[in-house]
């Protein structure tokens, strides 16, 4: 190694030590946060050791808390004093039968984006009218079953496809109930939805309602960047309720439903920033979690919305629209976690220790993005000696590293641990690369448990293939 470069790697490693010792000291999010404790040492759900589940079922595998999802349900659904908000789930968050079923039984209807989604909500027995169907790419097939089937709303996306839309109804000799997706400024663009700027979105709407074949009944404004606080909230009601008053103004009425989507963030996970991953990637320092003091309950995000509305059209003396959500991650993230096994340990280069897991971005990708908080199955010793690792999966590939830095107490082959938070964009996103996608395991309200989903067999992976043909039959 030549001088330069081991003056260059002395530096580095005192940079690191000084930032480590400048940066505060990650304090874990308490296991109380997710409704778990450590009994005996060992992490617990409703006395359920979870080292039991993961020796029982195999790891990876998820662990979904019912509990959980009846609290958030409950929270963002009553928070007015009329009522109930009107709920739709967002399939694709966590397309698990089991968890939708469960959902769909405490009231929440279906939004679906896609002709599998909408299959799906049919075949867990979604009334046609308690479902949404959203997305940039809706075929023509599903729009027809859509349009057929006489669903609450179809969401139209941008201006070509409601021309689009309306075609198709014409052949059907059908009428069918649509809203137009309309942006704002701090919302997502590109291919989502119709700029409320510049007027774009109100020349939709009018050229919708020159389609007779088309029941324009709603406007739907998903912000997709989600809401942090209740000012990000105020900022984006600002611009729907300018909207509708242009609306009012320009045709004499409101919408009959006013969809305000989701975009809701689970209170204990936060997006990292690029300070964030470049600090924990150079120099093993660890993220922080989110101050969960400074995050609203999920019950005030809806409600500050709701109450923006009704105040827009009591000031008006106009009949409030049908409010409805189409909540996410804020329903199902916290309700769920992914159990994963220490496969091995080794050491690195310049102090840094690794922690190879049986769990790797193939299955929890997000946490590359996102702070999602890691605990043991069995709780540390006091005074055990602490230790940076960096956590990495199985894959045979060098973007396989979930957490760059992360420091926890000394970690063994077998050690279990828990990545919370796992219930948004964990499944939909998971796939198969050199190993099997795990099954699911459900924590009922009264402590039952249950297998919701099997794991994935060698067999489930080559399914599809004609010519593939096991050893045995050759």
């Amino acid at each position: 190694m030549s001088l330069k470069s081991s003056v260059k790697k002395c530096v580095k490693r005192l940079v690191a030590r000084g930032l480590r010792w400048r940066h505060p000291v990650r304090r874990d999010l308490p296991a109380e946060c997710w409704g778990l404790e450590y009994s005996d040492r060992s992490l617990t759900l409703r006395g359920h050791r979870l080292s039991d589940i993961a020796a029982e079922f195999g790891t990876p595998i998820h662990v979904v808390d019912e509990e959980r999802l009846v609290r958030n349900f409950t929270a963002l659904s009553q928070n007015t004093d009329d009522g109930a908000c009107d709920l739709f789930y967002s399939y694709k968050t966590n397309p698990l039968p089991g968890v939708l079923k469960r959902l769909h039984a405490l009231g929440a209807g279906a939004e679906v984006v896609s002709e599998y989604e909408l299959w799906l909500a049919q075949k867990l027995g979604v009334p046609p009218e308690r479902i949404i169907y959203n997305g940039p790419a809706k075929s023509l097939r599903s729009l027809e079953t859509a349009v057929s089937l006489g669903i609450l709303l179809i969401n139209l996306n941008h201006f070509e496809e409601i021309d689009r839309l309306a075609g198709l109804c014409r052949r059907l000799g059908q009428k069918t109930r649509v809203a137009i997706r309309v942006t704002t400024g701090g919302g997502w663009q590109g291919q989502f939805g119709i700029p409320i700027a510049g007027g774009k979105a109100l020349a939709a709407y009018r050229h919708a309602l020159d389609h007779d074949e088309l029941d324009l009944v709603g406007i739907h404004c998903h912000r997709g960047v989600l809401f942090e606080n209740l000012a990000e909230v105020d900022s984006h009601m600002d611009e729907v309720l300018a909207f509708l008053h242009e609306l009012w103004a320009a045709v004499g009425s409101l919408p009959e439903i006013l969809d305000l989507g989701g975009s809701v963030c689970v209170p204990t996970v936060r997006p990292l920033t690029r300070r964030d991953l470049r600090l924990s990637r150079a120099y093993s320092v660890d993220p922080l979690p989110p101050r969960r003091d400074e995050r609203p309950g999920l019950e005030e995000f809806p409600r500050k919305m709701v109450q923006r509305v009704e105040s827009f059209c009591g000031a008006r003396n106009l009949p409030v629209p049908r409010i409805v959500f189409e909540p996410g991650r804020a329903l199902t993230g916290d309700s769920q976690m992914l159990l994963t096994r220490v496969v091995t340990t080794r050491a690195g280069s310049n102090e840094r220790h690794y922690a190879i897991l049986d769990a790797g971005v193939s299955l929890a990708g997000i946490v590359k993005s996102e702070f999602h908080q890691l605990l043991r199955l069995q709780a540390p010793s006091p005074g055990e000696r602490q230790k940076t690792y960096r956590i990495v999966g199985p894959l045979c590939h060098a973007w396989d590293v979930l957490y760059p830095a992360w420091t926890t107490g000394e970690l063994h082959e077998g050690d279990g641990l828990a990545i919370m938070d796992a219930g948004a964009y964990f499944i939909p996103e998971e796939r198969s690369f050199s190993f099997t996608r795990p099954g699911c395991v459900s924590v009922g309200r009264d402590g039952t448990l249950a297998a919701i989903r099997r794991s994935e067999k060698f067999d489930d992976v080559v399914a599809l293939d004609s010519n593939f043909r096991d050893e045995k039959t050759r």
